[in-house]
């Protein structure tokens, strides 16, 4: 007997806002990364985990900027990086941008994100956070749900389906 889940795709618009450092370049040979970023509310610190199967990169946002370490394949610490030099520096650039432009965003992209996925839990595809910025639009054909797959903005606003 098996049993097959249904699939899903679930999109979500969320408002960014402008960039606040110049996107910089991820070494392509190390693949795509799997990320998890955390906010503490408290110290209003933020946290980004960057992981390949090749290693980890753990960064946090302190007092003084912010500090990294690294992790090997199998999750253990290490004192050295798993990757080249380069990819390491390249690395450690990209990673630490993101985490600047996420704790600019923070805690507020957290609570959209838990909206999102609220709606998500609902059974519904589609997620367009509340923006004061010009018109958004997408459009996709035979969207479930009653929802006609359009969102756009009047007056502003953006009108979630």
């Amino acid at each position: 007997m098996s049993l097959r889940l249904p699939t899903m795709t679930f999109n979500a618009v969320f408002d960014l806002g402008e960039r606040r450092v110049q996107p910089l370049p991820l070494p392509a040979n190390l693949g795509r990364p799997e990320l998890f970023g955390d906010w503490d509310d408290d110290d209003e610190t933020g946290a980004l985990y960057v992981g390949f199967g090749t290693g980890q990169l753990h960064l946090e946002t302190t007092a003084n900027g912010v500090d990294f370490h690294f992790h090997a394949a199998d999750g253990s610490d290490t004192d050295e990086s798993p990757w080249s030099p380069s990819d390491t520096r390249m690395l450690v650039d990209w990673a630490s941008a993101l985490l600047v432009e996420f704790g600019a965003l923070a805690p507020e992209i957290l609570d959209d994100i838990d909206d999102a996925a609220s709606w998500h839990d609902e059974g519904y595809t589609l997620y367009v956070c509340e923006v004061d910025a010009g018109p958004i639009s997408t459009r996709r054909a035979g969207s479930p749900n009653g929802c006609s797959g359009a969102s756009s903005t009047t007056g502003g606003t953006a009108s979630r389906c």
